[in-house]
């Protein structure tokens, strides 16, 4: 547990130095993003039970299955045209349609490769701290709000951002369901930074850290294909995690009743 408060404090004290003297929490190295919340945890292969931990998940991810990223796709795809048909977002004529839109849905498999070391390692370290735990989820839930709660903090003279809060909740909810629930740390990597990729896609950003590492690394902003009406624009994040969530929470349900029935079935 010491090693989790360590590498929590060291990352809440890290980002809110960058936030200070404005620098990127991130690096690329041979073409790899390595964001500091995501990178530092590395530090708990320290720990020699963690570092079995991470190596047997690594070595046996388990089932490697599509149907997460069905769900994925086709939930936001539902939203959105939901969205679309009651004139809640309209179709956008953003710039860089062609160079930035169009080609990072060819670029997607690079992205990922080039997103899946940091995003394995934040995987790989919630995997093993909370392997065999009886509040596993909720103590994925618990790390990964603090390894952000830099991001929260206000400095000089800005106010809490409670909508960035919920936000934060949100997204921690969804992951971390990933994370616990589906027991393949390469899947689960791949769904979180798919979920997110969607999103910035389809919505835009104006986030160039964001626009940068997920879909175009000379990018500072993207408006998306699609374009909340100013009174959603605060909530379309919202509409899309909670579909994501509810979605994938059933699927994690039915999943897991599936597997029940087999078991009972065999034996």
């Amino acid at each position: 547990m010491l090693i989790i408060i360590a590498i929590i404090l060291l990352v809440n004290a890290a980002g809110v130095i960058f936030r200070i003297y404005e620098l990127d929490p991130y690096i690329t190295l041979i073409g790899f993003r390595f964001h500091l919340s995501l990178t530092i945890p590395l530090l708990f292969l320290v720990n020699k039970e963690y570092r079995k931990r991470a190596g047997y998940l690594m070595k046996h991810p388990g089932q490697f299955k599509w149907s997460p990223f069905v769900v994925i796709i086709l939930s936001a795809a539902a939203l959105y045209a939901a969205l679309y048909f009651t004139d809640l977002v309209k179709l956008s004529d953003p710039d860089y349609y062609y160079e930035l839109g169009l080609s990072s849905i060819i670029d997607l498999p690079v992205y990922l490769i080039w997103n899946l070391p940091h995003i394995l390692i934040f995987t790989l370290f919630i995997s093993a701290v909370t392997a065999d735990k009886k509040a596993g989820y909720l103590l994925a839930f618990l790390i990964f709000i603090l390894l952000f709660t830099y991001r929260l903090i206000p400095l000089d003279k800005e106010k809490f951002d409670l909508t960035a809060a919920l936000q934060l909740g949100s997204a921690s909810i969804l992951f971390s369901l990933f994370i616990y629930y589906i027991r393949n740390v390469y899947l689960s990597s791949s769904l979180s930074f798919l979920t997110i990729w969607l999103f910035l896609l389809l919505s835009g950003s104006n986030s160039e850290q964001m626009v940068s590492i997920f879909l175009g690394t000379y990018y500072s902003s993207w408006e998306g294909f699609l374009v909340p009406g100013k009174e959603w624009k605060d909530y379309i994040f919202f509409f899309y995690f909670g579909v994501q969530m509810i979605l994938i929470l059933a699927y994690i349900l039915i999943n897991a009743y599936n597997n029940k029935a087999v078991k009972n079935t065999a034996s």
